[in-house]
């Protein structure tokens, strides 16, 4: 059974809040939230665990990029929340996707996919978007420190599933990477994770450029509510914050 919709009146309340997060944050205009080269840092709202009107709040104070990770949270959202408001959403993908759901995030219409990790899940996206009729926009997630148990591609790994990207998969367009660090991780590890990805993109960047490759890698995703900041000194171009806005 869906919640029953937002109110205006709920996401307004949302609004303030998160308006003062956010102000807090400095997000958009400190200096923490541009690259060295003037870009513009995403801030991805990490809606997983947040109401329809906690998103409709943040979208009042100025954010339109949320991530999920739960297919029914996601569907549930879509479901409540006013066609206004939905049609300035950009949706993200940001947790671990298993082959068999798919079809079924595909066609929740998100706009990028932070977790392809393997061969087999990047020709299930390739054949579900060219049926489809559509192009899909995906980033590569790395293992940096090859963590037991955790997602993403080994770094040496990364070239070869960039390479097959690029000749058997027209239907998805590999915007770069992304990358997590273990949660409560001290700075020295924290270092070597956000080194390590930024190093590795721009390696990838080398790599499809050589190749003659017209897709751009700009996107170094990474960095979330607790170590967010050590990511954007390090090159994020998208940071995931979650708990910071939402609690």
């Amino acid at each position: 059974m869906l919640p029953p919709p937002p109110t205006l009146q709920q996401a307004q309340h949302w609004q303030t809040h998160i308006a003062q997060r956010l102000e807090t944050l400095g997000y958009p205009h400190g200096p923490q939230w541009h690259t060295a080269t003037g870009q513009a840092v995403t801030l991805v709202a990490v809606s997983k665990a947040a109401t329809a009107a906690q998103v409709w709040g943040a979208q009042l104070a100025g954010l339109t990029h949320f991530g999920e990770n739960r297919l029914e949270s996601l569907l549930a959202k879509q479901a409540t929340l006013p066609p206004h408001v939905l049609e300035q959403l950009v949706w993200h993908w940001v947790g671990p996707l298993q082959r068999n759901k798919a079809a079924k995030v595909l066609a929740a219409g998100v706009g990028l996919i932070h977790s392809v990790d393997r061969i087999e899940l990047a020709d299930t996206l390739e054949r579900l978007a060219a049926q489809a009729g559509q192009t899909q926009a995906v980033l590569l997630q790395t293992n940096v420190l090859q963590e037991a148990n955790k997602q993403g591609a080994p770094p040496a790994e990364v070239p070869r599933l960039a390479q097959h990207m690029q000749a058997h998969c027209p239907h998805l367009q590999l915007q770069g990477l992304m990358a997590m660090a273990p949660k409560g991780a001290p700075p020295s590890v924290l270092k070597a994770v956000f080194e390590g990805a930024a190093q590795l993109k721009g390696q990838l960047k080398a790599q499809l450029k050589e190749q003659r490759c017209l897709q751009q890698t700009e996107v170094l995703s990474m960095g979330m509510s607790e170590d967010y900041s050590q990511a954007l000194a390090h090159g994020a171009t998208m940071v995931r914050i979650g708990r910071f806005l939402f609690a």
